[in-house]
């Protein structure tokens, strides 16, 4: 991580410096990204037997991407961009059984993780009113 840091300061010192890197710099977070995408797809896949547990985790996340300034409506985004990056790889086992799962998962995920987003609005505009 103190090597990212680096990076972006190192980036964001010069303008000249910066749109020269700052493709690469673009992709490089994008790739971080997608590991945290996966990461996170990986421990939802694993608690899909306990939905209790996998709740809590998407409501925790719902409410950390509240506080980072995320949208709600970009969370419905993820997952059929994950179906398509996925899909080439699994092509010949792919079923529309398969697509539906993980349709499912996503719609699931994006549905717990967009109403914590939802409470934390709210609990902000009351905690603003009182």
């Amino acid at each position: 991580m103190e090597y990212t840091r680096i990076k972006v300061t190192l980036l964001s010192t010069s303008l000249n410096v910066k749109t020269s890197f700052i493709h690469i710099l673009f992709v490089e977070m994008s790739i971080f990204l997608v590991n945290i995408v996966m990461a996170f797809v990986q421990k939802a896949v694993a608690r899909l037997y306990e939905p209790d547990k996998l709740e809590t985790l998407l409501r925790d996340l719902g409410k950390k991407h509240y506080h980072y300034g995320a949208k709600q409506k970009y969370v419905d985004l993820i997952g059929p961009q994950f179906i398509i990056a996925i899909q080439p790889s699994l092509v010949d086992r792919w079923t529309e059984e398969i697509h539906l799962a993980w349709t499912s998962l996503f719609l699931n995920m994006a549905y717990i993780m967009k109403g914590s987003m939802a409470a934390e609005e709210r609990f902000k505009v009351k905690k603003n009113t009182t």
